[in-house]
């Protein structure tokens, strides 16, 4: 501002002196006025005043640019910054517009947005660029250069360029190059067509400009003191309560039915089979000691007609209630010493058929298994699946105690089936064969559980028994097709080898077998 000042003081200075200048040279005298004779040249060039006819007491009078610049320094002041009660006393007056309101009012006037959302692909409309524009490409040779081809001397028709391709896309190919020609036609013979080049478009790139908003606002927080920590107790650290029990339990009820009428024209019986299996497990483990504790009752009952048996309603195909303990101490990794114990028996009176001849019953016989060994536990959890898991257990017992006992020793149990040795000298009247067995051996038992799936599970077991005289073998086997979290279809089998028992005249082998497969009820967790 002060330099504008003074270049106007120094211009409005010579324009007085240019005028001064002139009317001395132009003083009137007789006659008229008397010119200079060297001013020659327009008004327009007597703006520079001749400094040679300029006295030196006028020279001194003329102020110099310092004492200019001094003296307009005099009333100048610096400017002030407003303060902010001014700054925001004229905010109130400007017009503010937030990020999103330009965001808004820009969407508006785009040119994009007239289209809704209704618009599809097959609402756009694909224009020929053939009717567009024609725009300069740059392109001064053409695709395929060829300097001399004698071809071009004669005359023939355009269409005879496009030579038939082989393809799907025959079509699009020649509507391609028809266009190529028709190009380079305008181009060669109305070039005036070209109104824009490449050069001309534009090529900004538009940038997305995302809008933020703070959600949580700064809010100041007045300490009004130092915090004392002293007399603040830490929190309690909190430790979950480590689970050394765990249990599992599984219950089964599935029933197969089947009825026929006495005058079926096929023949046949009516039939009804049960089954049920009510497993529990609880188990101990903490450091090195691992404890094992299961119950089982495993009932798989049959109903028989009159005429296949005139003195029972049903028939006991497999009956088992079986409790298991095993007591372990880690040697070095998956390895154990263990104590077992294992106590089976029967719970529903079984009696040949037509007869009142017991075949099992409750404590006719019982078993009593008692062994010292090593144990093998495997808990394997790392498969890709998360329901996949497999657990193994063997128990190998090079010193085992079996003991067999009966309670019904009278001539109306059948001893002979479960393995009881024969008197020497059997009395008349009494049973043959003895009520107590005791031998002691080596045992084997396996135990294997499979979870392939979510609902796909298989249960394994085996167990060998040996008195160095006899051999016990049972092998069984159980696939469970879960089909709802409380209905399944089951896959039994099982196989047992005992040549302890009597051969029979109706199978004379020591091997046994009883398979079964049913559906119903199941529930596990």
């Amino acid at each position: 501002m002060v330099r504008d000042r003074l270049e106007g003081y120094v211009l409005l200075l010579l324009l007085l002196m240019s005028n001064w200048a002139y009317g001395q040279d132009n003083q009137p005298i007789a006659g008229g006025m008397v010119q200079h004779p060297i001013r020659h040249a327009p008004l327009l060039e007597d703006t520079i005043p001749d400094t040679l006819s300029i006295s030196e007491a006028d020279l001194e009078r003329v102020m110099d640019i310092r004492k200019q610049f001094e003296r307009q320094n005099q009333t100048y002041s610096a400017p002030v910054y407003p303060s902010s009660n001014l700054l925001r006393f004229l905010k109130k007056d400007e017009l503010e517009i937030s990020d999103e309101a330009m965001y808004w009012a820009r969407l508006v006037r785009d040119a994009s947005t007239i289209f809704d959302n209704t618009m599809t692909f097959r609402d756009t409309v694909i224009v020929n660029p053939l009717f567009l524009p024609a725009i300069f490409k740059g392109d001064y040779l053409p695709d395929k250069l060829v300097f001399y081809n004698p071809d071009t001397l004669r005359q023939k028709s355009p269409y005879e360029r496009l030579c038939p391709v082989d393809t799907i896309f025959e079509d699009i190919k020649r509507n391609e190059r028809l266009e190529k020609m028709a190009f380079a036609y305008v181009e060669n013979n109305y070039p005036t067509y070209f109104r824009y080049s490449e050069s001309d478009l534009p090529d900004d790139i538009i940038k997305q400009n995302v809008i933020k908003k703070s959600i949580y606002e700064d809010v100041p927080i007045k300490v009004k003191g130092d915090a004392n920590f002293e007399d603040v107790e830490a929190p309690v650290k909190f430790i979950p309560e480590r689970r050394y029990w765990t249990s599992g339990f599984e219950s089964t009820l599935q029933v197969a039915e089947s009825y026929v009428t006495k005058n079926w024209s096929g023949g046949g019986n009516p039939n009804l089979n049960l089954l049920t299996r009510q497993y529990l497990k609880y188990d101990y483990k903490k450091d090195k000691v691992l404890v094992t504790n299961e119950m089982e009752i495993n009932v798989n009952l049959n109903a028989i007609p009159n005429s296949v048996d005139s003195v029972h309603s049903y028939q006991v195909n497999n009956d088992v209630f079986r409790v298991h303990s095993n007591f372990g101490y880690q040697a070095f990794k998956k390895w154990y010493y263990s104590f077992n114990f294992e106590f089976l028996t029967q719970l529903v009176n079984n009696h040949k058929a037509n007869s009142e001849k017991l075949l099992a019953a409750f404590l006719a016989p019982m078993k009593i298994n008692l062994g010292i060994g090593m144990k093998y536990d495997l808990e394997k959890k790392d498969f890709p699946n998360k329901h996949k898991n497999l657990k193994l257990s063997v128990n190998i017992a090079p010193l085992s105690f079996n003991y067999m006992y009966s309670r019904e020793k009278g001539t109306d149990m059948d001893l002979s089936r479960h393995g009881f040795e024969a008197k020497e000298n059997p009395v008349e009247g009494e049973n043959p064969y003895k009520n107590v067995y005791a031998k002691f051996g080596s045992q084997v038992d396996a135990n294997l559980t499979f979870n392939i799936n979510r609902y796909t599970s298989w249960t394994s077991m085996f167990k060998y028994s040996t008195t160095y005289k006899t051999v016990f073998m049972e092998f069984e086997n159980t696939l469970n097709l879960q089909i709802t979290r409380f209905f399944s279809t089951r896959i039994y089998f099982k196989a047992r080898f005992d040549d302890s028992v009597a051969k029979t005249e109706n199978f004379k082998s020591y091997f046994q077998f009883n398979q079964l497969m049913s559906f119903g009820f199941n529930y596990k967790w």
